[in-house]
């Protein structure tokens, strides 16, 4: 996503990124100053669209267990919260992550691109 001179979000997709859960979205990001406009929900079904067209009908994302904001966010575009595991971090400490999958990419245009 950009405006006439910045770029204001963006996503990154793995394809077939795991058997059960699809194409891993590792990043999805929309600068703060421009959060809380929906372009958030814009930039996943664009991405949920690139990925369908890539064949792939299901996809996934992590998300650290403490980051409440993207885990709203994510529950209401009907992200399903799959599991909860431990990642070990850079640093080296361990932190919970989440899971949110959407595992029918067709239903999830059809809910939420509009």
């Amino acid at each position: 996503l950009r405006t006439e001179d910045e770029l204001i979000g963006f996503s990154g997709v793995f394809l077939n990124g795991h058997e059960k859960y699809g194409a891993y979205i590792d990043n999805l990001h929309v600068l703060s100053e421009h959060q809380g406009h929906g372009l958030g929900r814009q930039l996943m079904v664009h991405t949920a669209r690139w990925i369908q067209e890539h064949d792939e009908n299901s996809m996934y994302l992590l998300v650290f267990d403490k980051n409440l904001d993207a885990i709203r966010f994510y529950e209401k575009i009907d992200g399903m919260h799959a599991e909860t595991k431990m990642v070990k971090v850079p640093a080296g400490a361990e932190h919970p992550v989440r899971i949110y999958c959407w595992n029918n990419i067709p239903k999830f245009l059809r809910q939420h691109d509009s």
